[in-house]
């Protein structure tokens, strides 16, 4: 596996495909349990083990629900049913631990200087918001354009803006503060219903 990885250009090459691949045992895959860990690697992370996140929850929910086999059996087969629940929890539970993780530094601001990188905490607070709201996953695009229409109107422009800087890496860290703040609201408010 590590060798296969290694083969792959390196950041920065035009050749090198978007990608991010984990690998989980059958048991860690059939539910989510609190310390559960796999593997993973992608275009900025290296070949290595990392804990499950909250985030887990709705990646076997998109899986089980809507993954394509390949080869092998259905993902219904092996992963347990989540529930509307599960979801709440898990969308809520990623928002919080990303603010943590921005508040504590473990994940350095300078990080979220790209641009892409404000615009998809922007649409990740607006999906995790509609999931606790609805018990329902939809792309992040339905669920901008329900933010759009049912957030208050301090947040429609950022998250209008998000939608232009997606797939951006100009460095601007002007709007990292209200990034922020929406994400810290958007913790706050689903606290204070929950």
């Amino acid at each position: 596996m590590a060798s296969f990885h290694k083969r792959l250009p390196p950041p920065g090459d035009a050749t090198r495909p978007e990608y991010e691949v984990y690998y989980v045992d059958r048991a860690t895959l059939r539910r989510f349990a609190p310390g559960q860990r796999h593997v993973k690697v992608g275009p900025d992370d290296p070949l290595g083990w990392t804990d499950h996140r909250p985030s887990w929850v709705l990646e076997r929910w998109v899986v089980r629900e809507h993954g394509v086999t390949l080869a092998g059996p259905d993902p219904k087969t092996l992963i347990d049913p989540v529930s509307q629940d599960d979801l709440r929890w898990a969308a809520i539970g990623e928002i919080t631990a990303r603010l943590r993780n921005w508040d504590e530094g473990s994940w350095p601001i300078s990080e979220m200087a790209h641009l892409g990188s404000q615009s998809f905490e922007v649409e990740t607070v607006c999906r995790a918001l509609y999931t606790f709201e609805t018990g329902e996953m939809v792309a992040k695009a339905d669920a901008i354009a329900w933010a759009v229409s049912s957030l208050p109107g301090e947040w429609h422009e950022l998250i209008r803006w998000s939608r232009a800087g997606r797939k951006q890496l100009t460095r601007d860290p002007a709007r990292v503060p209200e990034v922020l703040e929406f994400l810290r609201w958007a913790v706050a408010r689903a606290s204070a219903a929950g």
